[in-house]
C-alpha cells in the first residue's frame, strides 16, 4: 500500500496535469482514476490556496458533533451530581422540571464518567469545584464597593457583578446595603447577562451569609439564590478562591472613575458609571484576556458569536 507521501506527490502531479492541459477526460485516462476522484482533490488544492499538504489524506472523523451535549450542560449535570449525589435517572428529572433540559440516562451517564461524584459535597469541596470556571455564568463574583472618596450628595452602594471567564461586568447603585438590595440586583445580573449562571461567589457579609456560620443554607440569600436555581459559594481568609478579580475592577473604578470625577448629580453617577463600564465590556483590552476585550472573549464561545455589544441596561 503507498504511503501517504507517495499519495500526495501522485495528487499533485494530476493537479498540475490538470492544470496544464485544462481537459480532465486526458488527465483521467491518462492516470486511470474518476472525474470524481480529480475533482475533489483539485477543489481542495484550490481552498487552501495551493497548499501541497492539502492532498495528504485527513482523518475521518467529523470536525464537530452538532448532537455533543453543551459544556454549560454538562457542568450543570456535574454539579447536580456533586451537590446530591442523585444517579441518571433522577437527575434528568431534575433537568426537565426546573430546566426544560431533556437529556437521556444514557447521555447524564457518559458525562458522569468525565467527573468522579463528590458524595454528600462540603462547603470546602463545593469551593474547590468552582476555583476554575470553565464557561461564562459558571461563577459570578458579585460584590460591593465601598467609595472612598466625597460625593455631594447622600451616601451610595455600588454592586458590582463579574463573570469569572470573560471579565463582563454589570453595575448598580442602591442608597443601602442590604439582603433585599442584594438580591434585587441578583435578579438584575440574571436578566443583564446573556449567559445562564451557574454559581453566585460572595464574600463573607451579613448582607450574603451568616458571619460565624458562612455558607448556611438558611440565610435570606444563600436561600433566595439558591431557590433560583444557582448555588452560593462563600469565599474564606482560607478557602481555596478568591474575588480577586472584583477586587481588581474595584479599584480601576477608583483609580480612573471616582477619583477624577466627584462633582455630578445622582443622575450623572448613573449615566457616567455606566459609559464607563459599557467602555469597559466592549472596548478596553485586557492583558489576563489575551489583549482582548470582555465582549470578543464572550464571542470566542460559539453560542455568542454573534453578540457584538454587551450592554448591562
Amino acid at each position: 500500500m503507498e504511503s501517504t507521501t507517495e499519495a500526495t506527490a501522485e495528487r499533485l502531479l494530476w493537479v498540475h496535469e490538470y492544470e496544464s492541459c485544462l481537459n480532465i477526460n486526458v488527465v483521467c485516462k491518462k492516470y486511470g482514476i474518476s472525474r470524481k476522484t480529480l475533482y475533489k482533490w483539485l477543489k481542495r488544492y484550490r481552498r487552501s490556496g495551493q497548499d501541497p499538504e492539502s492532498l495528504t489524506d485527513q482523518p475521518r472523523t467529523p470536525h464537530r458533533s452538532p448532537m455533543q451535549t453543551s459544556t454549560e450542560v454538562s457542568v450543570l449535570v456535574q454539579q447536580l451530581r456533586n451537590e446530591t449525589g442523585y444517579g441518571p435517572r433522577k437527575i434528568r428529572d431534575i433537568l426537565l422540571e426546573k430546566h426544560q433540559i431533556s437529556l437521556s440516562e444514557r447521555t447524564i451517564w457518559k458525562i458522569f464518567q468525565r467527573t468522579p461524584v463528590v458524595q454528600n459535597a462540603t462547603v470546602e469541596s463545593m469551593r474547590e469545584l468552582f476555583a476554575n470556571p470553565v464557561v461564562p455564568g459558571h461563577v459570578i463574583q458579585v460584590g460591593v464597593l465601598a467609595i472612598s472618596v466625597p460625593l455631594p450628595f447622600s451616601h451610595v452602594v455600588q454592586y458590582t457583578a463579574l463573570d469569572s471567564i470573560t471579565r463582563l461586568r454589570i453595575v448598580k447603585f442602591y442608597k443601602t446595603h442590604s439582603t433585599l438590595n442584594a438580591l434585587d440586583f441578583i435578579q438584575q445580573m440574571r436578566d443583564a447577562f446573556p449567559f445562564p449562571i451557574i454559581c453566585v461567589q460572595t464574600k463573607i457579609d451579613t448582607v450574603f451569609t451568616s458571619i460565624t456560620n458562612p455558607g448556611l443554607k438558611s440565610h435570606a440569600f444563600t436561600a433566595n439564590v439558591e431557590s433560583m436555581d444557582m448555588t452560593h459559594i462563600v469565599v474564606t481568609r482560607g478557602g481555596l478562591v478568591r474575588n480577586r478579580k472584583i477586587d481588581r475592577v474595584h479599584r480601576i473604578d477608583m483609580n480612573e472613575f471616582y477619583k477624577t470625577n466627584t462633582r455630578w448629580a445622582p443622575e450623572e453617577l448613573v449615566t457616567n458609571m455606566q459609559a464607563f463600564i459599557d467602555h469597559y465590556n466592549n472596548q478596553r483590552k485586557a492583558s489576563e484576556l489575551g489583549n482582548k476585550t470582555p465582549t470578543e472573549v464572550l464571542r470566542s464561545y460559539g453560542e455568542y458569536k454573534t453578540v457584538k455589544q454587551f450592554k448591562a441596561a
